[in-house]
């Protein structure tokens, strides 16, 4: 009997042992995906200061040649000066873009928000090189403020450093005031590169020249320099204020402000004491903002590596649970450590779209490339014509609605080839931003032309986002074909070449129809050929 009352006790011990195995076991999962999902936003929040801080650096180092330009013909500064701040420029774009397309090609907002700067970057006519400087200044102001986040996307803190990062070239603003009212004044020759920019030198001086608001203490007040997105600002935006406030620069912008009355009186400062303060106070001012994006952008950063790590050892201490529980608890907990490993592996499915991400390709498409199971392939890379015209004209939620329906009418085309060639196994994967990936796979041969055809129908139909505002799903196509087992790179490269092919020989079909439309022939109903205009043109005062 006392046999089995002990038998009867080791069975509650080791049940109740088992029980307290398993509940603590969980608690360890349920903490280790709480932290996951905290390491993932941080370094989410991380990311998003990282743009801030590129959106700073390419505007300053555009409108820094633009300044060296026009010293240059004034005879303040030598053609050195302009070649130095030509490659500052040029790295500067390289190293953003680089830095850009690998956020371009994750998921999240701020995949969305470097596809749409990407995007720019392509468009924006800045190229290697001269460039003319209307050019480099509409560029360097658009990429430092356009292609926002929805409001509320960003955690108030990165908001509000957004907002006083386009305080950081205050100084150079009043400075590029300072070298129009200079050229009017002395009338130098201009060289080939400056005829466009110096003639409008005159006229904005007369209409629009100044930056600053009318209140001496409060310079950024009502001015030209400063839009607030957030109810309130950082305290960096007092600090900025009052170093301004102080450097005489708001005497000299209401000099240039006084051009719109006639002619000025004599200018309280010469255009060389300009240059000196201009570049004292944006030193002064990108020092403290510089400091504070470093500073936020590496607390996130530390704060997703503290989350990843306590993540890890909350899930070693699940399984070494587990292993206590016994024979029967380890054959469970083997379960749920699957689903363990499963919830932490890259997830595969772009959320949006539906269709494969990065991961995706990298596990599935390059498989099937590599399978000599199937003797032929083809890689089609899609690429969204003046995709963010959309996002402009109609918002980003109507972007979305098109970047879903190509995903969904490119799957279709898989399904429909795929049934037509038994045999056949493909992919359809979102690139990143607005670009996807369809590939097919087949042990015979792969009937490109009808692939062709079926995409051509879809970039030539239209997806309705709000009533009797159609939007055409135009796209250009790039096919890499090979036979045999094929690298993905290798396919990737050869189809994003024919893609900038096809996009280069859709722009000059774009530029005949924008001269039909012109001519006075309208344009087709969601083709995009003169669209109307999100806001309206902003001058270079503002």
């Amino acid at each position: 009997m006392n046999g089995g009352r002990n038998r009867s006790r080791r069975l509650v011990v080791g049940g109740v042992a088992l029980v307290a195995s398993l509940g603590a076991a969980a608690l360890c999962l349920v903490r280790s995906g709480s932290d996951h999902d905290t390491a993932a936003t941080a370094r989410e929040h991380a990311a998003s200061v990282r743009i801030v801080e590129l959106r700073a650096a390419l505007r300053r180092v555009h409108l820094a040649e633009v300044d060296e330009l026009m010293l240059e013909l004034l005879g303040v500064d030598d053609h050195a000066a302009v070649i130095t701040a030509r490659t500052d420029r040029e790295q500067t774009r390289a190293s953003a873009e680089a830095e850009l397309r690998a956020m371009a090609a994750d998921t999240g907002t701020n995949a969305f928000e470097a596809g749409g700067l990407l995007s720019m970057m392509h468009d924006d006519g800045v190229t290697d090189g001269a460039v003319l400087p209307l050019t480099l200044f509409d560029a360097g102001r658009a990429l430092a403020k356009d292609g926002r986040p929805l409001e509320g996307a960003l955690p108030l803190e990165v908001a509000q450093l957004y907002d006083v990062m386009r305080l950081d070239s205050v100084g150079h603003q009043i400075l590029n005031d300072a070298l129009d009212a200079a050229y009017v004044l002395q009338q130098p020759s201009p060289t080939e590169l400056l005829v466009d920019y110096v003639a409008e030198s005159g006229p904005y001086l007369a209409d629009d020249g100044g930056y600053l608001g009318p209140d001496a203490e409060q310079p950024f007040v009502d001015s030209y320099v400063w839009y607030p997105t957030t109810p309130t600002p950082d305290p960096l935006f007092g600090q900025l204020s009052a170093i301004v406030a102080t450097s005489g620069l708001w005497a000299y912008d209401q000099w240039i402000v006084s051009w719109q009355d006639g002619a000025p009186d004599p200018a309280p400062m010469t255009l060389r004491e300009v240059l000196a303060v201009a570049r004292d106070v944006d030193a002064r001012g990108r020092s403290m903002i510089d400091s504070a994006l470093a500073e936020a952008r590496s607390a996130y950063e530390s704060a997703a590596e503290d989350a990843s790590d306590g993540s890890t050892e909350l899930l070693a201490a699940a399984i070494a649970l587990f292993a206590v529980a016994g024979v029967l608890a380890l054959a469970g907990g083997w379960l749920i450590i699957g689903r363990i490993r499963r919830s932490h592996r890259l997830v595969s499915t772009d959320r949006l779209t539906g269709a494969g991400n990065r991961h995706h390709l990298a596990v599935r498409t390059a498989k099937l490339l590599a399978d000599p199971a199937f003797l032929h392939h083809l890689v089609a890379v899609i690429d969204m014509d003046r995709f963010k015209l959309i996002n402009d004209t109609w918002g980003h939620s109507a972007g979305d609605i098109v970047l879903v329906e190509v995903a969904t009418r490119v799957r279709e085309v898989l399904d429909a080839t795929c049934r037509s060639s038994p045999g056949l196994d493909g992919t359809v994967v979102r690139l990143g931003g607005d670009e996807f990936l369809l590939s097919l796979h087949g042990r015979g041969p792969i009937d490109r032309a009808d692939v062709e055809r079926r995409l051509d129908v879809i970039r030539h139909s239209t997806v309705t986002v709000r009533e009797d505002e159609p939007i055409l799903l135009a796209f250009s196509i790039g096919i890499a074909t090979a036979v045999g087992p094929a690298e993905l790179t290798e396919m990737l490269d050869t189809a994003d070449l024919a893609t900038y092919e096809d996009k280069s020989s859709r722009a000059h079909l774009f530029a005949d129809r924008r001269e039909a439309a012109h001519a006075g022939e309208a344009p087709e109903a969601g083709s995009l050929a003169d669209p109307p205009d999100p806001q309206p043109c902003e001058g270079r005062s503002n």
